[in-house]
């Protein structure tokens, strides 16, 4: 089952299925991963990394803070989604910045979901999920 399939059966959600909120909390989980996984990498590499790892495993870090925050439908806290959904932005185009120095993001830049794509895919499915959520009546943001 998709993690977008779980939320929209969740008995608060109902047919108020937030589709945006979905996609974020897919990215999000892939995000987390991703960047955990860069940091590994990086870890592995003969040049001094260390803002690198840092930079991954806060974005990481994030990510995954949003996606277990965001699934949560029982209940409602909006606002605090949106700062997740704005700070997981944020740290993404910042490790994109702070990246460009690691082979393994060459090879990262070419596969499918990559962290260096994810900054713009995140933005644009980061503001509809707000821009949803704060049209949505209570209890129908999922």
């Amino acid at each position: 089952m998709s993690i977008e399939k779980m939320i929209s059966e969740h008995p608060q959600v109902g047919s108020g299925y937030n589709g945006a909120l979905g996609q974020a909390v897919k990215h999000a989980m892939y995000c987390a991963a991703i960047c955990n996984s860069c940091a590994d990498a990086c870890s592995a590499e003969d040049t001094d990394m260390r803002q690198c790892i840092r930079t991954c495993m806060d974005c990481s870090d994030v990510c995954e803070a949003t996606y277990r925050v965001a699934t949560r439908r029982t209940g409602e806290n909006r606002q605090l989604i949106r700062t997740m959904l704005a700070t997981s932005s944020r740290r993404l185009r910042e490790r994109s910045l702070t990246k460009s120095a690691s082979p393994f993001v060459a090879a990262a830049a070419n596969a499918p979901c990559s962290c260096e794509a994810l900054p713009t895919q995140w933005e644009t499915v980061a503001i509809a999920a707000g821009d949803a959520m704060r049209t949505a009546a209570p209890n129908t943001a999922g």
